[in-house]
């Protein structure tokens, strides 16, 4: 087949997983609601991060990190998933819009499940502006919207996440694998079947976007292997193509290795 076919079929699995995660978003959008309730300082602890930059009260928090906030319920996860030293944030005070960077603390927590984890906190606890919370019931092209957004969102932060604390610092302790998606996935099925569904789009994203990484092995490889053969216009020999698979299969097992003995100390632990 000519090359751009076989990267046509190459990235035919990544696409379906993203195209199921946008089906999933626009249905609960239009289903259950989408949040846009402003997110406003309710109280600033003493001595924080934020208290120390120089957030107050009554403040109302517009982006995070040149990102527009249009839901209190995004506030959390922006903080979270910057790879950044410091973060960024435009507020609202009064008539006026003021720019602060905070350095966060990381500290350990519990998600909501029970489970071990490392956040990230600025000291601040948040709650919807004038406590007026605002969910809406979306039209099926504000819901396509609002779920593509939502994907992509999704599909960048993890490859930054990837990038900045992976690839440059060696940090695999937020990365999970087949054990603690399906420890997670139990725990979420209990609290109904939306949140199931909802997690199911996050997965499948999460499986796309990995299947995209240039190891020859994944989707992304035979891509990127196109791609070669596309700039010497002509396929690399045999010899060299087993060597690139070996390598990439290599890493693959590396990664599935350790992230399953860290997910199994992790519940042991638990």
């Amino acid at each position: 087949k000519p090359i751009y076919q076989r990267t046509i079929i190459a990235f035919g699995g990544p696409l379906a997983n993203f195209l199921l995660a946008i089906l999933i978003f626009t249905f609960l959008f239009m289903v259950t609601g989408k949040d846009f309730s402003k997110p406003q300082v309710h109280s600033v602890q003493e001595n924080s991060p934020a208290f120390d930059a120089g957030i107050k009260k009554g403040d109302i928090i517009l982006e995070i990190n040149n990102n527009k906030i249009q839901s209190t319920r995004k506030v959390s996860s922006f903080i979270n998933l910057s790879s950044k030293k410091n973060i960024i944030i435009k507020i609202k005070r009064k008539n006026e819009e003021l720019f602060f960077s905070i350095k966060p603390k990381f500290i350990e927590d519990k998600d909501s499940l029970g489970n071990k984890t490392t956040r990230k906190i600025i000291g601040v606890q948040i709650a919807p502006l004038n406590n007026k919370i605002n969910i809406q019931k979306l039209g099926p092209s504000k819901a396509l919207y609002y779920a593509v957004k939502e994907t992509w969102y999704v599909i960048t932060s993890t490859a930054e996440y990837l990038y900045f604390k992976v690839i440059l610092k060696g940090d695999l302790s937020q990365l999970s694998g087949p054990i603690k998606i399906a420890k997670i996935s139990g725990q979420v099925s209990e609290l109904g079947v939306l949140p199931f569904i909802t997690l199911m789009a996050y997965i499948s994203i999460g499986l796309g976007f990995m299947n995209l990484l240039p190891l020859p092995v994944l989707d992304g490889g035979h891509i990127m292997m196109n791609v070669i053969e596309k700039i010497r216009g002509k396929p690399l020999s045999e010899k060299n193509t087993n060597l690139m698979f070996r390598i990439g299969l290599s890493i693959v097992l590396f990664l599935m290795i350790f992230i399953t003995i860290q997910d199994v100390n992790d519940l042991l632990a638990n």
